[in-house]
């Protein structure tokens, strides 16, 4: 028993009539009669009755006629879920980011994603950067959005660059410097500079640390916090300034008393992207890239 042997049972049993059937179906009436007699031998049951003119449905047949369209419907659908999956159109998408910030450009592409693939399962997590390099590397995520150091360490994993986030200097209203629209490096030799200690966020330290020693300066460094926000309150109190991307920040209701200033220098910036793993085999991985050029 076949799926076209159903569609031709199902068709004789709409027409009652095989001749009518073979018409609809393109087929000649001897095809149409022997698929039918086969059935009814592999069922072990009459189907119709045969009269001169037309048929009629046995009560088997009137049971299996509604099984018939089931079965059809069922074998149909599977046909279709196995060419979408082959398109990549349906399955799993795990996607990881080690702030929401660094995604947040990107909300409209993503919707429009899942609107245009419906029936991919996306599913978003969130990690530190130490974890969410290894999760790629071990293939438990295929792609993740975060900054260029976290990912290029690693020779397994492909990166694109998307966009540049500044670093801003937040600090205390009254603090001196925040008479200036902008600071160099060599403005803050002298300054306190608060942020969060290395197994916090080992990427942001090093960065920081980088900021000032290309510029040959050793940082006063304040690193006893383990979260942004610890950072931020001391500034706000006068004691000491926070050098933090602005994507960390734009979305933070900021006290009253801090403000923000730019920071005059090449390194004051990092990369934000994507990385994953290559070769691509799971191909909704291949169609959520495109939305960044990778894949056309």
């Amino acid at each position: 028993m076949d799926i076209n042997q159903l569609e031709i049972f199902i068709t004789a049993a709409q027409y009652l009539n095989f001749t009518k059937a073979a018409i609809k179906l393109s087929i000649v009436q001897s095809a149409v009669s022997y698929n039918v007699a086969t059935l009814e031998d592999e069922v072990g049951a009459k189907l119709f009755y045969r009269h001169k003119n037309k048929l009629t449905l046995t009560t088997e047949g009137e049971s299996f006629l509604r099984d018939a369209y089931k079965m059809t419907s069922i074998a149909k659908s599977s046909i279709a879920k196995l060419k979408t999956t082959r398109l990549g159109q349906l399955g799993e998408l795990h996607l990881a980011f080690v702030f929401p910030e660094f995604i947040e450009p990107f909300l409209p592409e993503l919707n429009n994603f899942h609107l245009t693939y419906p029936d991919i399962n996306t599913h978003f997590m969130q990690y530190d950067s130490v974890s969410v390099a290894r999760k790629l590397e071990k293939e438990d995520l295929d792609i993740a959005f975060g900054r260029k150091d976290t990912f290029i360490q690693s020779p397994k994993l492909r990166w694109k660059s998307l966009y540049k986030d500044p670093f801003k200097l937040v600090l205390n209203k009254n603090h001196p410097l925040a008479i200036f629209d902008s600071v160099t490096p060599q403005m803050l030799v002298n300054e306190k500079i608060l942020t969060m200690n290395r197994k916090a966020n080992p990427g942001m330290f090093d960065m920081i640390t980088h900021l000032f020693m290309s510029n040959g300066i050793v940082p006063l460094l304040n690193d006893n916090s383990n979260h942004h926000y610890t950072t931020l309150l001391l500034a706000s109190i006068n004691d000491g300034v926070v050098i933090i991307p602005y994507q960390n920040i734009k979305s933070i209701n900021l006290p009253p008393d801090l403000v923000l200033l730019d920071i005059d220098d090449p390194h004051a910036q990092h990369e934000i992207g994507v990385a994953w793993n290559e070769p691509v085999e799971n191909l909704a991985l291949s169609l959520f890239l495109k939305i960044f050029g990778v894949y056309e």
